[in-house]
């Protein structure tokens, strides 16, 4: 119901664009605004506040106008302003609070300063807030207390600047701000400052940490006050045995004086009634008695005055005490039930303080900081999470590793050297807990896969020493490539198997869930249960569904499965039998033309001729690091990534291939022929019966008149992409044997006159397997710059090194994938440069800490790839 309230005091003018707050139930305060003078809209400071009132049943506002000086602001008037924002802060240790930041004076200019003003006492007080918070108008300002020192303001919208009648808006990431004032020792300050970027990444842990500190506080002061109280109590019980010693003295001294009383009186009786009973017969006797008697009983009233009046005093004193043992009674009582009222309170407070122990603790379990680096440490066979995987049996292992996670915060357990990521959510442990995760990758075992699937990782087995509360997100590398073919991740699968198995082998089934982009060559998938699990490819006709490869799920509607008891025709089973397993063959053909392989080259030498051995794996890096493994003494030489394209499917190193340079005097012969490497034999590699991947020996021989150097081109044929290999050995004048340096791997393009001609030198791939390495070696420290992540989105995005999408997530470990992502598609050398030259150049641009990083990082690159690959990496990380 609408009422038109009854207006007295001064009353404001009709006003425009001010601002108007709540300061207690009856009262409010008016600031600003535009009025009317001579027909012209002007911005005021004036200062009204008003309250209301009833009366019978009408309300009454009274008005009262502020005059200037009775508000100081460092001695000046607050400035007039129109389209400003405010809201006010009712905090429990200061009076309601005014606050309000920007908006437009009368020359039409921003007012870019923060006022706050204490209702109580009438001060202002300006705080200082970046441009970005108090350059605006036309905007809203929230705010909302967390404890009794802290309070978040939220800013929201406005315009920024007003030229020919037209407002430009506050741009992204400024839209929303999120500021923190702290109060401490009477004053307001500043705390963090907040942009759109930044508030999904702190705002929670802000205030998480505030009101664990919060709690904290409360739970000291409480331990305290029962601190307090338990020294009161034990004054109090001490007390109370000081009384009821002194009440037991009082009673023995009380029995005493009864009982002396009580031998007074009986005393006082038996004189009395023997004079009374005494024999008067004998006159002469009584004559002569007369004046004994009379001196006795002269004797006697003296006695018995003094024993009345010593009566009389004992009564008194009798009395006495009591009143004195009834008023220690009374006081024991009281100080009694004081004392219980104090136990109860006492009891009250503890069961309070285990209460806020619990809110503190359910706090920890839930405060978030940004992903914290993961520590790891050497694998010892005595800790229980590894424990958990000695059973495994007749498997062949790649590495074991040790992680620990501690506490509540996210973590991520980076172990891509052998193709495993682990992350941990926020609030999978309590804040003062740490458990061990143990990780074994396995390059293979006796293993059984479900039907029609292939093996496409490695398979890891992860042991926790304790239950989380929280799924682990597992990222496991695959060597499917689905550049160019995303839809080939629906036939992607995660399998598991127990740990523990009662016989060999161990059988994997495939599971629901699961995530495969086509941007990765890592899978995800969520689990809190943990085994064997590893990915497979599932050739099962194109089942979208994921998981199970069940083929009903691709039978025409309205028909049955084999299991279904209605009788089937015996034709159309054949024929739905027959394009499912054409689907399925189709579907393997595709993902074994995509699995993606990796040739290594080991240099031996031996007495008389040297040793070239050519090996390939899929590309899963916990395989190549367990093949490199086995060649402890050879040198190895860079790596060659290919895809099988041979109708045959199998790869051959043609040693008779053309030279372009000589090789007189060099023996090249092959110690198996034909020189070829069979798909089957490659992805069989792990296999109970393929403890070792194939392999191509060489004999390379120099004999003494040889040219001193080799560079014989070996091309690698049957891979989808052209690629060739360069065997380079140098003649030893001193010796008959050859020795070899690096080797050089070239990609081979079109040229115009239609055959192969070299481009590079180096190779790409490897290349980019370094700056990978770098990168990760660096990611704890990349992590640890969280202060402008905005700043930096900014100039990754300005470079077309991010989308817009990933520069909204404003998260460095972000920003790195989207970086390892987009660099898997430069295939030349000076596009690899120029992508890392712009990834330097953004960090250098944002300056302080990210200049230092780019550096670092530059130097790193260019020191492993000059080691590794013997030439200089041309990137500029002169700041």
């Amino acid at each position: 119901q609408w009422i038109v309230p009854s207006v007295s005091g001064q009353c404001c003018p009709p006003t425009d664009s001010f601002i108007i707050e709540r300061i207690s139930p009856n009262k409010g305060i008016m600031y600003g605004g535009l009025v009317s003078h001579g027909g012209i809209s002007i911005p005021t400071n004036s200062i009204y506040l008003f309250q209301l009132s009833h009366c019978n049943d009408s309300i009454i506002i009274n008005w009262e106008i502020l005059k200037p000086g009775a508000i100081p602001i460092d001695g000046v008037w607050p400035k007039e302003r129109c389209a400003h924002a405010s809201t006010i802060i009712h905090g429990v240790s200061t009076s309601p609070t005014l606050v309000v930041i920007g908006g437009m004076d009368h020359r039409n200019e921003l007012v870019k300063e923060c006022l706050l003003l204490d209702t109580n006492q009438y001060n202002w007080m300006k705080i200082p807030l970046p441009d970005s918070v108090t350059g605006r108008y036309y905007h809203t300002v929230s705010s909302f207390v967390l404890d009794p020192n802290h309070v978040f303001l939220i800013i929201v919208g406005g315009d920024v600047e007003s030229m020919d009648w037209i407002n430009r808006r506050v741009p992204d990431p400024l839209i929303t701000m999120l500021i923190e004032l702290v109060f401490n020792d009477g004053q307001w300050s500043v705390g963090p400052v907040l942009d759109s970027f930044n508030i999904p990444l702190w705002y929670e842990l802000i205030l998480k940490e505030r009101r664990k500190e919060y709690m904290t506080n409360k739970v000291k002061e409480l331990q305290v006050i029962n601190e307090s109280l338990c020294h009161d109590l034990q004054v109090a019980r001490i007390n109370n045995q000081s009384l009821q010693e002194a009440l037991l003295a009082l009673e023995s001294e009380k029995s005493m004086l009864e009982t002396h009383l009580l031998e007074t009186k009986t005393l006082l009786t038996k004189r009395k009634r023997d004079q009374e009973d005494s024999p008067n017969s004998d006159n002469v006797k009584k004559l002569k008695t007369d004046e004994l008697v009379k001196e006795k009983q002269i004797m006697t009233d003296e006695d018995n005055e003094k024993l009345r009046a010593t009566v009389a005093y004992n009564e008194v004193y009798i009395t006495e005490i009591e009143e004195e043992k009834k008023q220690v009674e009374e006081q024991y009582l009281d100080l009694k039930s004081t004392v219980a009222d104090n136990e109860r309170y006492t009891a009250k407070l503890m069961k309070e303080k285990e209460q806020l122990q619990e809110r503190v603790t359910s706090l920890e379990e839930q405060s978030i900081k940004k992903t914290t680096s993961t520590k790891e440490v050497q694998f010892d066979y005595t800790i229980p999470s590894m424990d958990n995987l000695e059973c495994l049996s007749d498997v062949q292992v790649a590495e074991k590793k040790l992680f620990l996670i501690q506490g509540d915060k996210p973590q991520l357990m980076n172990w891509e050297k052998y193709g495993l990521r682990i992350g941990v959510q926020e609030g999978s442990l309590l804040s003062f807990e740490t458990v061990e995760a143990a990780v074994v990758a396995l390059v293979g075992g006796q293993f059984e896969f479900p039907p029609n699937t292939v093996l496409v990782s490695a398979v890891y087995a992860v042991s926790l020493s304790k239950p989380l509360l929280k799924q682990l997100k597992l990222e496991i590398q695959h060597c499917v490539d689905l550049t160019g073919r995303p839809d080939l991740a629906q036939y992607l699968k995660f399998a598991i198997a127990p740990v523990s198995t009662p016989s060999l082998p161990y059988q994997f089934s495939i599971v629901e869930g699961g995530e495969f982009s086509s941007d990765s060559s890592y899978g995800s998938i969520n689990r809190i249960e943990f085994c064997l699990v590893c990915v497979c490819g599932e050739c099962n006709g194109g089942d979208e569904g994921g998981g199970g490869g069940g083929t009903t799920d691709n039978l025409p509607f309205g028909s049955t499965s084999s299991a279904d008891p209605i009788s089937v025709n015996s034709s159309y089973t054949s024929d739905v039998n027959q394009q499912l397993g054409s689907n399925s063959a189709s579907v393997l053909s595709q993902l074994s033309q995509s699995i993606k392989y990796a040739g290594l080259f080991f240099y031996e030498e031996k007495s008389v001729e040297d040793l070239v051995t050519f090996t390939a794996a899929k590309k899963l890096n916990a395989l190549l690091e367990f093949i490199e493994k086995k060649h402890p003494q050879a040198k190895l030489d860079l790596n060659v990534y290919f895809g099988i394209a041979s109708s045959d499917s199998f790869v051959e190193l043609n040693l008779n291939g053309p030279q372009d340079e000589l090789f007189t005097g060099w023996s090249i012969k092959p110690r198996m022929t034909p020189c070829r490497l069979y798909q089957d034999d490659i992805n069989n590699f792990g296999d109970k019966d393929y403890p070792l991947p194939p392999s191509c020996p060489i004999s390379v021989y120099g004999s003494p008149g040889a040219v001193p150097t080799l560079n014989y081109s070996v091309p690698l044929e049957g891979v989808v992409r052209p690629v060739t290999i360069c065997i380079h050995a140098s003649l030893k004048t001193t010796n008959p044997t050859t020795s070899f340096s690096s080797n050089t791997i070239t990609e081979a393009t079109a040229s115009s006159t239609g055959g192969a001609s070299v481009t590079a030198t180096v190779d790409v791939e490897r290349v980019k397997r370094i700056i990978n390495d770098v990168l990760v070696s660096r990611d704890a420290a990349l992590n640890s710059l969280i202060s402008s992540l905005s700043d930096l989105a900014s100039q990754l995005f300005s470079v077309g090194l991010i989308t817009d999408q990933v520069k909204r997530t404003c998260s460095m470990e972000t920003f790195i994938t989207e970086f390892k992502s987009s660099i898997n598609f430069k295939r030349k050398l000076s596009e690899v440069q120029e992508h890392c030259q712009k990834f330097l150049s953004s960090f250098v641009a944002v300056r302080g800490s990210y200049a230092d990083a780019a550096i670092a990082l530059g130097e790193d690159w260019i020191e492993a790839i000059r080691n590794e690959l013997g030439f200089d990496f041309n990137i500029n990380i002169d700041t």
